[in-house]
């Protein structure tokens, strides 16, 4: 994935946060967006689009540690959450962005 400034130089369309509930985020605008899409906020932290309704975006904070505020920017990047697997990650727990969570110990590269 690239930052905020590439998919906003790529569509030339953003959004703007206009409420932040934990690790749930309602953004306006972004009319070509979809469901499940991951969007970029400017401080390049990511989300998944999980609802739209009435030119709203409901988006799903992909790590627990953004720091996302009211009137930040984002832009759609047209793409889905795709995590590359292979038979290292079996028995391994890993979060949504395939960080290995557990066991501490094991030592996995993440694929780019």
């Amino acid at each position: 994935m690239q930052n905020y400034k590439f998919y906003l130089e790529k569509f030339g369309e953003y959004g703007e946060v206009v409420e932040v509930k934990q690790s749930l985020v309602v953004v306006e605008g972004l009319p070509n967006s979809r469901i499940n899409e991951i969007v970029v906020f400017e401080n390049n932290s990511f989300g998944q689009i999980t609802d739209i309704s009435d030119g709203l975006c409901r988006v799903a904070l992909l790590k627990k540690s953004s720091q996302i505020k009211s009137g930040d920017k984002v832009s759609r990047t047209d793409s889905l959450l795709m995590i590359p697997v292979s038979e290292e990650f079996l028995g391994t727990m890993i979060n949504p962005l395939g960080e290995v969570i557990s066991p501490e110990n094991k030592k996995i590269q993440k694929a780019e």
